[in-house]
């Protein structure tokens, strides 16, 4: 069993609630956190007071200042753990074992972060027994697809240390800390520490932070990332055939579902008489 303290940072922004019960996650986890480090960026709702409530310190980082790398530079400077657990305020982590099972691979000291399991991604879900590790020579897109995501991700303090994110991004700042992580020699290995991320994000905010992303990869690499694939034929596939396919679907379970529920007396009594239902 890996040991070795847990430092935990979460960045947050107008998030009491959701903080609130991310907060009273941790507060039963079988293993203590050495210290809650909550980064506020300029919140106007009562994240502050319920971080405080919970003993957790709170950093701040304002508006102008803020970027992803930045505000978790300035948390994990504050943080004394071995291990860092980077969560977001929207991620509920599943069992009082998630912060033990989180750690679990660092049991390699060649380990250098460790990607959690998103129980909201099917596929992670049903690879999560496969011992997939990233290791150095790996294709950016691999790392991107496959690496940590800082909603619910560990890292090894002393690799950080060596290797901090990069304050100049706004976006991927975990994917291209992986990568330079796994440059350096280390390697990315994936938990069985299970989490769901709550956020219901509106249209809008995906096609933002999808722009983001892609715009950030674009920067840094002059080339488009391609996932997912966009092309004019799927463009009009999908205007053409997928959608009208899928409202037919939708309306006829929903005609079919109608009927069925309507006519639940007449399908009792028709039980009744065959003797199903007594």
């Amino acid at each position: 069993m890996t040991t070795g303290t847990v430092s935990i940072v979460v960045r947050v922004r107008n998030e009491a609630q959701f903080l609130r019960e991310l907060l009273g996650i941790l507060a039963v986890q079988e293993m203590e956190p050495a210290e809650i480090i909550v980064v506020d960026n300029a919140s106007s709702d009562s994240s502050r007071q319920v971080a405080l409530e919970y003993g957790a310190r709170v950093i701040d980082i304002s508006k102008d200042e803020f970027s992803y790398g930045r505000a978790l530079n300035r948390g994990i400077q504050q943080t004394t753990g071995e291990f860092i657990c980077i969560l977001s305020a929207h991620t509920v982590p599943l069992g009082t074992d998630f912060l033990q099972k989180s750690i679990l691979p660092f049991s390699d000291p060649q380990v250098g972060a460790v990607r959690c399991l998103s129980l909201r991604n099917p596929q992670e879900i049903v690879r999560w027994y496969q011992p997939r590790t990233l290791q150095w020579p790996v294709d950016l897109d691999t790392v991107i697809a496959e690496g940590p995501i800082n909603c619910a991700a560990v890292i090894r303090r002393c690799v950080w240390e060596k290797i901090p994110y990069d304050e100049m991004l706004r976006a991927v700042e975990d994917k291209f800390w992986a990568f330079e992580v796994l440059k350096g020699g280390y390697r990315i290995a994936k938990s069985a520490a299970p989490y769901l991320y709550t956020k219901e994000r509106s249209l809008s905010d995906q096609l933002r932070t999808m722009n983001g992303d892609r715009l950030a990869y674009f920067r840094i690499t002059g080339r488009q990332f391609q996932q997912p694939p966009i092309s004019l034929r799927k463009l009009l596939f999908t205007l053409v055939y997928s959608i009208p396919r899928r409202a037919l679907k939708t309306a006829v379970f929903e005609m079919v579902l109608y009927f069925r529920l309507k006519t639940i007396p007449l399908q009792a009594r028709a039980k009744a008489k065959t003797g199903s239902v007594r």
